[in-house]
């Protein structure tokens, strides 16, 4: 067997830039002179554990997301390759506290941009369109955090600052 060893699974399958993907391997081989590395998309990942069964590695840079070849690398061998499916960096500066929503009317996703707790931005709810437009919601809540939709469509809203759910 090469020294990359084969990889048998890649978990989550589903992953973004600076997330961390767990490698389930057999046979990888470490040195001590530290030839050996993992490639996500071609590039070289930042690991954070290594065995001989498992690597754990952050997800680089990816510009436009989608499926990515990961495969491993000891002194001049290489492992047969997998794949990851890395998300696209959609909208930046938001300040998701959790999850964003997705808005079962049209598929638009709800996201907040909380800021620090009691700190009034001038807007704190966005819709992201499914055509990447982001739209700024006309709600007035400090600090909100948590967001989702009940059966009958109804957004829901909570925020740290007053502890309070808002509708």
């Amino acid at each position: 067997m090469n020294k990359a060893g084969k990889i048998l699974q890649v978990d989550p399958p589903n992953a973004i830039e600076g997330g961390e993907i767990a490698i389930e391997c057999e046979g990888f081989t470490l040195n001590r002179e530290g030839e050996f590395a993992c490639y996500i998309g071609g590039k070289p990942a930042r690991l954070t554990a290594a065995s001989s069964t498992r690597v754990l590695a952050i997800v680089p840079e990816n510009e436009n997301g989608g499926k990515a070849q990961v495969y491993l690398e000891s002194g001049s061998d290489r492992s047969e390759t997998a794949s990851v499916l890395v998300g696209k960096k959609l909208v930046e500066d938001m300040h998701i506290v959790a999850n964003p929503a997705i808005d079962p009317r049209d598929d638009s996703i709800l996201l907040t941009r909380s800021g620090a707790r009691g700190q009034e931005l001038p807007a704190t709810l966005y819709r992201l369109e499914t055509d990447g437009f982001l739209d700024e919601l006309p709600a007035e809540i400090t600090n909100p955090t948590g967001i989702a939709f009940d059966d009958a469509g109804e957004l829901y809203v909570t925020n740290r600052n007053d502890g309070e759910a808002s509708l």
